[in-house]
């Protein structure tokens, strides 16, 4: 499984999109489609989750979880700035955009989100990482069964059954976010 993030950086404030399947926040990105180079899928995912055209200035790493479903998950994550378009969320994937802050990065991310927002605030480049975080679901189609079919939220939900059981993996101090890369 091949994936990418983007790190969209304006006026040293980072573009989050709050996702639809468990309502919390991420930087955009999504699945590689095969064939499809990185660069190119960065791109693309971008402008269909926000409407937003940008400019590649770096790649801050690349992130693995060898233990992560059928663990083949590897994640290249991207600094960008934008080139173009306008804030237009995609009705299917994600609930609401904005550009925070170091210090306004809302808690309720999804996993290993915070690691990446760092790296990118922080400046890093060609960054590699290996994280032992392990999902408690056999696929993500079971996951949203399971939530589906729970009387929780979806944000209560991902908290109890996806999130927490990895909490302490992902605690960052907000000030532990660093300068930022522009």
């Amino acid at each position: 499984m091949r994936f990418v993030n983007v790190a969209v950086v304006r006026e040293e404030r980072i573009l989050l999109t709050r996702r639809e399947d468990f309502d919390v926040w991420c930087l955009p990105g999504g699945h590689v489609e095969p064939g499809e180079p990185l660069v190119a899928a960065a791109h693309r995912e971008v402008r269909e989750e926000t409407g937003l055209e940008i400019r590649i200035e770096r790649l801050v790493g690349m992130y693995s979880r060898p233990r992560w479903l059928d663990g083949t998950y590897h994640l290249a994550l991207f600094g960008a700035t934008v080139a173009g378009g306008r804030l237009e969320p995609q009705p299917s994937e994600v609930l609401e955009l904005a550009f925070f802050a170091r210090d306004e990065i809302p808690a309720d991310l999804l996993v290993g989100q915070r690691e990446r927002i760092r790296d990118a605030f922080s400046g890093g480049s060609g960054l590699a990482r290996s994280s032992p975080v392990v999902f408690p679901f056999p696929s993500v189609e079971a996951a949203r069964e399971a939530r589906d079919d729970s009387e929780l939220s979806r944000r209560e939900f991902y908290a109890e059954h996806i999130a927490l059981p990895n909490a302490s993996l992902e605690l960052v101090a907000e000030d532990e976010l660093g300068p930022t890369g522009r």
